[in-house]
């Protein structure tokens, strides 16, 4: 988030709605009772007309539609006019909007104030409000004016620290009034939330001035420093106890304790010979791909009763005179099953064999893709220099990415095959 100024009005109406892909999930651009034209993300029913708002966030200057609010969270404002009290009173259970006028005619701008603090006097004032309806709006009005408080104190926390849109609700919705409490006391908490990691966790575990060499901080430096290997699953264990060393210099660390939390954490794994580590996801993603093409190289046409149409035919090797003696072996070795791993020593040849391979196929029978866009780019690169003239896709544009309940899922996998 960028460093938040504050706006309080009164909401007047949606001008545009912009669907996001969840029903409730919504960017609007609205505008206030004095004109104000505010945009920012609210979810269904959150922004009700005559109700006041303090929204956190900054002005821009739209080159067409002039001056605008961006708000990145807002929280209901209790209000001190007759209209906004009036409605605000109705959001309590039980307040409809008959009890909630004749609230304002016996205390007039102290009527919440009134329901809230003093639940059984109103009930005693005003006709057709029972002390149980009373005292059931008001534990509703005390939980709303805690999270105005709770929401004014996390923005003071976490405003121009980089974290996304939406950290606020988020933090309230999972830890309510202990947010603040939480977040102060270990900031890494937060990076359960998408878009929050280590960088910006850190970074604030160093502004609030916790402890430099505090356990927790050397298990989650532990922790990056597997997660944020280049290109790699596992890492040596002296690139982790280095990483934690230079970011904790001058402090004193305990690396065994460290890297033994964050294994016990899960949020690492280590090798038995304990010279290795991982970043937890990323090793247990290994070892399931690795399984996955165990049992896919066992398995035989045949068996999986496929149509004759889907069955797989490699081309012979002796059709592939290009190939040295060497090369043909191990091509015809990686092509003993259905699912072909061709390995060797930089320089021997692989991306030559593999070209031949795709050559042989035919161009309307094969695919080729790599796990990034410039792994793809270096493969079409190889391959070119080879005879093949290609155009390799990242394995996530060929299976197609959908959204999903959590998260995302592919198109196109073990249920319904690539075309």
């Amino acid at each position: 988030m960028s460093k938040n100024g504050e706006l309080v009005a009164t909401f007047s109406h949606e001008r545009v709605v912009f669907q996001d892909e969840t029903p409730e999930e919504r960017t609007v651009i609205g505008e206030l009772d004095d004109g104000t034209v505010i945009k920012g993300r609210s979810r269904l029913g959150e922004l009700q007309a005559g109700l006041n708002y303090t929204f956190f966030g900054h002005c821009t200057v739209h080159d067409r539609y002039g001056r605008q609010f961006h708000f990145n969270s807002h929280v209901v404002t209790e209000p001190h006019e007759e209209r906004g009290i009036v409605k605000y009173l109705q959001r309590a259970p039980g307040i409809g909007p008959a009890i909630a006028q004749s609230l304002w005619g016996n205390y007039s701008g102290e009527a919440v104030k009134m329901l809230r603090e003093r639940p059984e006097e109103c009930a005693k004032d005003i006709a057709k409000l029972s002390t149980a309806k009373a005292l059931n709006a008001s534990r509703w009005l005390e939980a709303n004016f805690d999270k105005e408080k709770i929401t004014i104190d996390l923005v003071n926390l976490l405003s121009g620290q980089g974290f996304p849109r939406g950290i606020i609700n988020s933090c309230i919705s999972k830890w309510g009034a202990e947010a603040p409490r939480v977040i102060k006391e270990n900031p890494f908490a937060l990076m359960i939330f998408k878009g929050v990691g280590f960088r910006i966790a850190d970074n604030l575990w160093n502004k609030l001035g916790l402890p430099m060499n505090s356990m927790d901080r050397q298990v989650q430096c532990v922790a990056y420093a597997a997660k944020s290997a280049d290109g790699h699953t596992w890492i040596p264990r002296q690139e982790a106890e280095q990483f934690l060393r230079g970011k904790l210099a001058g402090s004193r660390v305990d690396c065994e304790e460290a890297i033994n939390q964050a294994i016990e954490g899960g949020l690492i794994h280590m090798r038995g010979d304990s010279k290795w580590l991982a970043d937890a996801s990323k090793a247990d993603n290994e070892s399931s791909l690795a399984n996955s093409l165990n049992v896919g190289a066992c398995e035989i046409d045949d068996e999986l009763g496929l149509p004759d149409k889907s069955k797989l035919r490699w081309p012979s090797v002796e059709t592939m005179k290009s190939l040295t003696d060497h090369q043909r072996h191990q091509l015809a070795k990686a092509m003993s099953g259905r699912i072909g791993i061709l390995t060797g020593a930089p320089g021997c040849g692989k991306t030559f064999a593999l070209a031949q391979l795709v050559k042989a196929i035919g161009e309307s029978s094969y695919c080729v893709c790599a796990p990034t866009g410039k792994a793809a780019v270096r493969v079409s690169e190889s391959l070119s220099q080879s005879g093949v003239r290609t155009r390799a896709r990242t394995i996530h544009s060929i299976l197609q990415v959908q959204s999903a309940e959590g998260g995302w899922q592919f198109v196109f996998g073990e249920g319904q095959p690539l075309p």
